[in-house]
């Protein structure tokens, strides 16, 4: 692979930055802080740094390329679009990253393009090495060469990048011949078991059914069932990590939602605001007008009406005049009707009282008649009505009874009581009360009651009875009740007569009858007229319609009086009119210096209303959006370390590993005994190609005074001086000179044995700076003769060292 050159618009520090490489020996020359190392990480990011950043990572895949490579302070995206080869293929990668829109295409050899979720698929269809081994080989500093051999046996991915280097180291040796049979034999049968320890191979399942992913072995198992374990468990944490992605991602996308239209309302408030002012200006203004309009409509109306007023009221004072010359005529007419209602009174009166005379005289012809009548005769009446009914009374406390059985005579007679003698039948019972006397022709019994004294109320009863009879007889009635009727009639014509005498007394109203004929006399002259009611009637018209008259009239006259209150004549009223005028005239030349209420409302109030509301919706989505930005910081807190798509991406690694180590495992059987002999060819002298080059590169930047004595499997060095002396394993032991050329001496001796076969290319910063000028001489020689074969990118502040290396310069300003 070789780089044809990298553009970008924004990138960090950098902008509008074009770069052209060429093959061989390219240096980037220009001060510090220029850029230089930007472009290089640009460079770097474009080819392994997707677009789509995760924040739930601390590394360069998240927060740490944001903090590095985004603008300061307010820069939310770069970009950058990368040229190169791979033999005579040109590839194109284009990448945005941002924090909402990221981009990214790759375009290939027949200018085909793929989107950015297939770059990275793509890419390692291309590269022959991942990214661990591009960045710490390809891309690492000079001062990171140093740290790479400590860093190697304990970080994970610089313990994967160790075994790509020993696989490398042993294929070489192989093909030389140098190889140790027994070292190797045990190394494969160490690998199948490493491989498919608990794990059963024929059944591709574990060993024991038990001890699946719910209750795993802890130790003791081989990478199939490790793997298989992994895979597993990275299942259930992507169903967890996509039920949290997606929350996090449906609260990001209300909270994005909510800031659009957060500035959508923002920009709509803001720009009715501008015109808040002019628009209460408009409306002050507008409200002066219309009321200086109302007052001049008002006033114009005044200044017409005001002679008519005058008018008017000349008018119907006329009117008034002759009402009141009408009113005074029906008034004449009135007392002559009125006079000849009082000698029409008078004869009803005359006229009347004869009448009333003449019905007493009947009624005391009727009095005559019951003139034997009088109140004390009924009482005496009345008094011995009472004694005969308490003697009657009496004898009825004291019933007798008495039967005529036998006689020898026919007629028998029977005086009961009080009461006469009368003839009764042989067997008839007879009844008396307190008496009875039986006779015969020849016998007389007498039967008195022994409880009450007879004779004495008998006597009573006859003296009683007697006056009784004699005043019936007296007042010509039969019994009391008619003689109580017929002094009841007597009691009703005296009272009949007496309320005639009265109607009479109310008629002449404390006059005497013949001082009503005598006025009767004084209006016998009096000529016919119409009804008083009819005249009154036409008076009370006319009267109705004068004060009508003069109602208006005074209506007018307070109308003109208010007028001249207010304006005092005419003529300063028209004064007021013209200055009303001028100052409609100024309201106006005002108006048009103020903004204009926008088309979309009819009426200030509107816009009001809407300015009203886009600040209250403002404050509410403000509102809305803290709360969803919480909601979305405690979404993003509980993502997982790693993103669904990598985890994804993971999963796929695991089950290609799992097929991998399950083709391995059955190859490794397969092959065990065919290549056991072959294998067991490779000794321990595995890594003295690595140790070769080493050694070469190191005795050239030395002069010859150092070698590499040994390299082990665990990346442990030995250098040994012209004499024989070994020196300390730590390179930072050494002084900086020897560590900076057994650094970079390492670096070339790597990337020759690993990138041999494929003509890439090499990042170098300067490497020159601790070197004495021999060794910095055999630096450059080295390099120079490094970059025939291979494409350097070298970077410096140094402009003779740029001079003295040659090659391409960049200068970068």
């Amino acid at each position: 692979m070789r780089l044809k050159s990298f553009h970008t618009d924004i990138f960090a520090g950098i902008n509008n930055i074009d770069v052209e490489f060429k093959e061989g020996l390219n240096v980037l020359a220009g001060p510090n802080e220029i850029g230089k190392s930007s472009i290089i990480n640009a460079i770097f990011v474009s080819l392994f740094i997707e677009p789509k950043l995760r924040y739930n990572y601390s590394d360069l895949r998240g927060k740490e390329f944001s903090d590095r490579f985004f603008p300061y302070p307010e820069g939310n995206y770069v970009e950058g679009k990368l040229e190169f080869c791979i033999g005579e293929n040109d590839y194109t990668i284009y990448k945005k990253w941002s924090n909402n829109d990221p981009e990214g295409h790759m375009i290939l050899p027949d200018k085909s393009r793929i989107d950015k979720n297939s770059i990275k698929k793509k890419r390692r269809d291309l590269l022959p090495y991942g990214k661990s081994t591009y960045e710490n080989i390809v891309f690492t500093k000079q001062e990171e060469v140093k740290s790479f051999l400590n860093r190697i046996t304990n970080e994970k991915e610089l313990t994967e990048l160790k075994g790509t280097v020993s696989n490398i180291l042993r294929k070489a040796v192989l093909e030389l011949g140098d190889i140790s049979i027994d070292k190797l034999g045990n190394k494969i049968e160490e690998e199948l078991d490493n491989l498919i320890k608990r794990w059963d191979l024929d059944n591709n399942r574990p060993s024991n059914l038990d001890r699946g992913l719910n209750n795993p072995y802890q130790q003791g198992t081989g990478e199939i069932y490790d793997t298989f374990i992994k895979k597993e468990i990275l299942k259930r944490k992507i169903k967890k990590a996509e039920d949290k992605e997606s929350a996090y991602q449906k609260v990001s996308s209300e909270l994005e939602e909510l800031n659009v239209r957060l500035k959508e309302v923002r920009h709509k408030k803001e720009s009715l605001a501008e015109i808040e002012d002019d628009i209460d200006k408009r409306e002050k203004i507008n409200r002066r007008i219309e009321e200086i309009n109302n007052s001049l409509k008002e006033m114009m109306e005044i200044n017409n009406n005001w002679p008519e007023k005058k008018k008017e009221i000349n008018k119907l004072s006329e009117k008034v005049e002759k009402l009141e010359d009408k009113i005074k005529i029906l008034e004449e007419e009135k007392i002559k009707a009125d006079k000849l209602n009082k000698k029409i009174d008078i004869e009803n009166k005359v006229n009347k009282i004869g009448e009333i005379k003449k019905s007493i005289s009947e009624w005391k012809e009727k009095k005559e008649k019951l003139d034997n009548v009088n109140k004390e005769k009924v009482k005496k009446l009345e008094i011995n009505k009472q004694k005969i009914d308490q003697a009657e009374a009496s004898l009825k406390g004291a019933s007798l009874k008495a039967k005529v059985n036998r006689a020898s005579f026919d007629d028998i007679f029977v005086i009961t009581g009080i009461e006469g003698e009368r003839k009764v039948q042989i067997d008839e019972e007879v009844e008396a009360n307190g008496y009875i006397n039986i006779r015969t022709k020849d016998i007389e019994i007498e039967v008195e009651s022994a409880e009450i004294d007879y004779e004495e109320i008998r006597k009573v009863y006859v003296k009683a009875n007697k006056k009784f009879q004699k005043i019936l007889k007296e007042l010509g009635v039969v019994d009391v009740t008619s003689a109580r009727d017929k002094l009841q009639k007597l009691r009703n014509i005296n009272h009949t007569i007496n309320n005639k005498k009265e109607r009479i007394d109310d008629i002449l109203e404390e006059k005497s009858y013949q001082d009503l004929i005598n006025e009767k006399k004084k209006y016998e002259d009096i000529e016919e007229s119409r009804e008083i009611k009819i005249i009154e009637k036409e008076i009370e018209k006319a009267k109705d319609k004068r004060r009508d008259l003069e109602s208006q009239i005074k209506i007018v006259e307070n109308k003109i009086e208010e007028w001249e209150k207010e304006y005092v004549n005419i003529d300063s009223l028209e004064k007021d009119i013209n200055e009303l005028k001028k100052e409609k005239d100024s309201k106006k030349d005002a108006l048009e210096k103020l903004a204009e209420l926008p088309e979309r409302f009819d009426t200030s109030k509107g816009y009001r209303n809407k300015l009203k509301r886009l600040r209250e919706e403002y404050d509410k989505l403000n509102e809305d959006f803290k709360e969803k930005s919480e909601k979305m910081y405690i979404a993003k807190s509980e993502l997982p370390d790693n993103s669904t798509e990598d985890m994804k991406e993971e999963l796929q690694d695991l089950k290609f590993d799992f097929k991998r180590l399950l083709e391995r495992a059955k190859s490794l059987l397969k092959i065990q005994n065919a290549y056991n002999r072959k294998l067991e060819e490779i000794d321990d002298k595995s890594f003295n190609p690595l140790i070769e080059s080493f050694s070469k590169y190191i005795n050239i930047l030395t002069d010859g005074k150092y070698k590499v004595s040994n390299l082990d499997d665990k990346f442990q060095i030995e250098l040994e001086s012209k004499d024989g002396k070994k020196l300390p394993a730590d390179i930072y032991k050494l002084s900086y000179g020897t560590s900076d050329s057994a650094a970079l001496a390492l670096r070339f001796a790597l990337y020759e044995n690993m990138f041999d076969e494929n003509k890439g290319f090499i990042i170098l910063d300067d490497c020159l700076v601790n070197l004495d000028p021999a060794r910095r001489d055999k630096a450059i020689g080295l390099i120079q003769g490094f970059s025939e074969k291979y494409q350097v990118v070298f970077s410096t502040c140094n402009p003779d060292t740029a001079i003295d290396l040659g090659g391409n310069i960049i200068n970068i300003r």
